[in-house]
């Protein structure tokens, strides 16, 4: 195997080896968040016994083939590995935040203010953006009569939504209502007028933007 050869095997393993770090280390961080939601980790690949050993002037072609191959489907596998448990762990997280979800709204529900239109403003508990969607899906099967605007902080992201019973539209309509909010929280946002989502990053304007959502349902 000639110098030039050598040289440009050895920057393709190069690259291949960056790959499978990245990947690597994906794999372990979905692997972390997996097992705090109650899942089972997904196990990494084992990596090529030759990872490091030297290549030199005497390795043969079909040798130098076989150490890219090789390498080539240990990156692969790791990929497929970190798909997997990034799929497992949105499944896990949807779950959790049902459970979560399904808890919290019978006390809201129950506390929600006002009679026809009843009205829920509220930020949701944690940082796992699966629990908005989840409430949202327990407020349309529960039939709330009446109309919700939620937020939650994920990281540097407030995600907001609204709903509103098909009753009630006439007065609210749920994209408006998240137009105008999401606006408060340097975001954007819309959808119909019974359901409708957005999200902003000014994570310290939730406060405010939760009271400004409060006197648009009281007017």
């Amino acid at each position: 195997c000639g110098d030039a050869a050598l040289n440009y095997v050895r920057e393709s393993l190069g690259q291949l080896e960056e790959e499978a770090k990245a990947l690597a280390e994906k794999l372990s961080a979905a692997n972390s968040q997996l097992e705090k939601a109650g899942g089972q980790a997904v196990a990494a690949p084992a990596a090529p016994e030759s990872l490091s050993s030297e290549l030199d002037e005497t390795t043969g072609i079909a040798a130098v083939n076989a150490r890219l191959s090789e390498f080539g489907n240990y990156r692969d596998a790791l990929k497929q590995a970190a798909v997997t448990a990034d799929k497992a762990l949105k499944k896990a997280s949807a779950g959790a935040a049902a459970e979560i979800a399904a808890e919290w709204l019978e006390e809201a529900i129950a506390g929600a203010e006002g009679d026809a239109p009843k009205r829920l403003v509220a930020q949701l508990p944690g940082d796992n953006p699966a629990l908005l969607q989840e409430t949202l899906t327990g407020l349309k099967r529960r039939q709330f009569p009446g109309v919700a605007v939620l937020a939650l902080v994920g990281g540097d992201t407030v995600h907001v939504a609204a709903a509103v019973a098909s009753e009630f539209t006439d007065r609210f309509q749920a994209g408006k209502l998240v137009q105008e909010l999401t606006a408060m929280v340097d975001g954007k946002g819309g959808g119909k007028p019974e359901m409708a989502r957005g999200a902003g990053k000014a994570v310290d304007q939730v406060e405010a933007m939760l009271e400004r959502a409060s006197e648009l349902l009281a007017g």
